[in-house]
């Protein structure tokens, strides 16, 4: 038996199949469950087809099958993982001739053509190599499935580590509040915004009137995205998150999972919480409902895996060539945003006039006023601007911030309105506006932050709260609970 598969991994290129299912396989371990299987499969189909066009090329440069099926080898590895190791090279040594293409490109092309040359040349027997690149890549697939295998393992002790470990009060559900988390994604302070030219009185004396109290100097702890939020909903400062280093789409991903397995969600749900997601996280058990685009890049990232498609992202601009980050692909994408913020918006209306007969957690996540702007201050699209300045990125941004004062008018309005039961409503940043200047750090932390308790009980909401200590006043205030609040502290995490 070991002898006849021996003998079929040392006669049989396998390789030619493995090398590409092994691409899709090793990107779903890097983003596990967060990969679109459909545009997944299309890739697999894709780089099978370049395999068959590399065999192809191997069988005109040689008539020996077997020297042809490794000449396509040779051109299916910098094909296939060429992207990868420029990646790499250029995280390891951004400065450095070695990881330039002015070096790497006639370095590679040179080898392949003398490999090649020798391969043409060869009338050895290729049954060792072949024995050898099957199992080779026949023990990365086992590793990666095993890999993914223990990361749904995994999933308990991910559920431990962010667990709320707080007493299970004894409260009447009709004294449990309906629970409104809504954030507006990089919503900045009034006293940011006056910096900018701009202020947000307006909205914030309207909330006042309806019963809201404005956090003035409310503030994140980080600013970017899935950390805030899962450091709002886990109540606590994030070990993970390292401000050492530059966190690119790939590195700061795994995040997320930091927001699936928040503690806060699971602890409400104990006391008889139903949870509505009317956002862009998946959280366990409750994934993500809301179409929406690839907000997270990671089809971007994986293609580029693939070498000829980031050689034409990282080079071909410089020939005014159409480029894949043109005017067009950024209007599709914002305009599946705002399709997204839409529908956000009409379905956490609706739910404010359900009627339920548990208490409800509803988290709605808008990605506005988050730049690239889309919508005037009366909601009406403008037009992409792919060279837009800074002045007029800061001016659309507060242009846009108007428009989403109407919708919280509305939103806010129509929760007080229909209320039946008791109710808290937070109206927030996850952190300010992201301002690409290390000289203006600071001011990405301080957000827009309002709150509605229907008790009125402000007495713990201070002016100065952070984002971390948010929930803890809300289960202090509504939960009987005495949980010690967090010194204010604010992790800034580089971005590219």
């Amino acid at each position: 038996m070991l002898n006849r598969i021996k003998d079929t991994l040392s006669q049989i290129p396998l390789f030619l199949i493995l090398i590409p299912f092994y691409v899709v396989l090793h990107l779903e371990t890097v983003f596990h469950h967060q990969i679109n299987y459909w545009f997944a499969l299309v890739q697999l189909a894709i780089m099978g087809l370049a395999s068959i066009a590399f065999i192809i090329i191997g069988r005109l440069l040689t008539s020996k099958k077997e020297n042809a099926c490794i000449i396509a080898l040779l051109l299916m590895m910098p094909w296939f993982y060429g992207g990868i190791t420029k990646n790499v090279l250029e995280k390891k040594f951004p400065d450095l001739f070695f990881s330039s293409y002015l070096f790497l490109l006639p370095f590679v092309l040179i080898l392949l053509c003398w490999i090649i040359y020798k391969l043409i040349k060869y009338n050895g027997t290729t049954k060792r190599l072949y024995l050898f690149i099957n199992c080779l890549w026949i023990i990365f697939i086992l590793l990666d499935t095993i890999t993914i295998i223990l990361q749904d393992a995994g999933r308990n002790r991910l559920v431990k580590k962010y667990a709320v470990d707080i007493a299970v009060p004894v409260i009447s559900d009709s004294l449990k509040p309906d629970i409104y988390y809504i954030i507006f994604d990089s919503y900045s302070s009034d006293k940011i915004l006056k910096e900018m030219g701009s202020d947000n009185q307006e909205i914030e004396d309207k909330l006042v009137a309806n019963g809201f109290r404005v956090i003035a100097g409310s503030s994140s702890n980080y600013n970017l995205t899935p950390f805030s939020i899962g450091s709002t909903l886990n109540m606590k400062y994030l070990p993970e998150a390292n401000t050492e280093k530059k966190y690119l789409l790939d590195e700061y991903l795994p995040a997320t999972n930091i927001v699936k397995y928040n503690g806060l969600l699971p602890w409400l749900e104990k006391q008889g919480y139903v949870f509505n997601n009317l956002s862009f996280f998946d959280f366990d058990h409750h994934p993500a409902t809301i179409p929406t685009h690839d907000i997270w890049d990671i089809e971007d990232i994986f293609l580029q895996q693939n070498t000829g498609l980031k050689i034409y992202k990282d080079l071909f601009w410089n020939f005014k060539l159409h480029s894949l980050n043109d005017a067009q692909k950024l209007q599709s994408a914002i305009d599946k945003r705002d399709r997204y913020d839409d529908s956000v918006y009409s379905l956490l209306l609706t739910s404010s006039t359900e009627k339920k007969s548990r208490p409800k957690f509803v988290y709605a996540h808008f990605f506005m006023p988050h730049i690239p702007n889309s919508r005037d201050s009366n909601g009406l699209p403008i037009p992409v601007n792919t060279n837009i300045t800074v002045d007029e990125e800061i001016k659309g941004y507060c242009n846009e911030i108007r428009f989403v004062n109407k919708r919280i008018e509305t939103i806010s309005n129509s929760l007080v309105r229909n209320s039946k039961r008791p109710m808290v409503i937070i109206l927030q940043g996850d952190h300010g506006y992201r301002f690409y200047n290390d000289e203006k750090e600071a001011d990405e932390f301080p957000n827009f932050s309002a709150v509605y308790f229907s008790n009125k009980n402000y007495s713990q909401l201070t002016d100065t709260l952070s984002n971390v200590n948010l929930f803890k006043v809300v289960l202090n205030t509504w939960f009987k609970q005495n949980i010690p609040y967090d010194q204010t502290r604010h992790f800034f995490l580089h971005y590219k």
